[in-house]
């Protein structure tokens, strides 16, 4: 009986385990989500600085001054780029990071289940003991007033 109260003891820990595991898998795929969708954002404002990076290269002729204000323009849209691109380059490093993250908290919840059923396995094996030990001292029980009863018939 000891070794099936412990097994029991070690399935609950597995099995709350599992669910803590389960809790932080849960926010692992919040967290991808919500770096993707940053993810999202930022190459929308990529497009749309490249377009309008596009649209003032199509200018028709122009005045020195109107020239410069242009090409500052440019510079300013242009280092913006380059400020995206690189917080893009971030959320996607920290995007592949939880991915990887993710995978070994899946590879553990896999042998959280492995070992929780290995002990329901044990569990089940366990109570089958216990059931027949039962059986076998009722049995045994059973006998020995069958037999006291027979004796006393002879006595009798």
């Amino acid at each position: 009986m000891r070794f099936y109260r412990n097994v029991k003891k070690r399935h609950a820990l597995i099995c709350q385990k599992i669910n803590q595991n389960d809790i932080l898998i849960q926010k692992l795929d919040n967290k991808i989500m919500i770096i993707e969708d940053e993810i999202n954002e930022i190459n929308k404002e990529i497009l749309f600085i490249n377009s309008l990076l596009a649209d003032i290269n199509n200018v028709g002729f122009l005045s020195k001054d109107e020239l410069l204000a242009i090409k500052r323009k440019q510079a300013v849209f242009n280092h913006k780029l380059i400020d995206l691109k690189l917080e893009k380059a971030k959320k996607e490093a920290a995007h592949q990071a939880i991915i990887i993250e993710k995978k070994e908290k899946l590879n553990i919840k896999k042998i959280l289940h492995m070992k929780s059923e290995k002990y329901i396995f044990l569990l089940k094996k366990e109570m089958i003991k216990i059931i027949q030990r039962k059986y076998l001292i009722e049995e045994n029980e059973i006998e020995e007033v069958l037999y006291a009863k027979s004796k006393l018939n002879k006595n009798s």
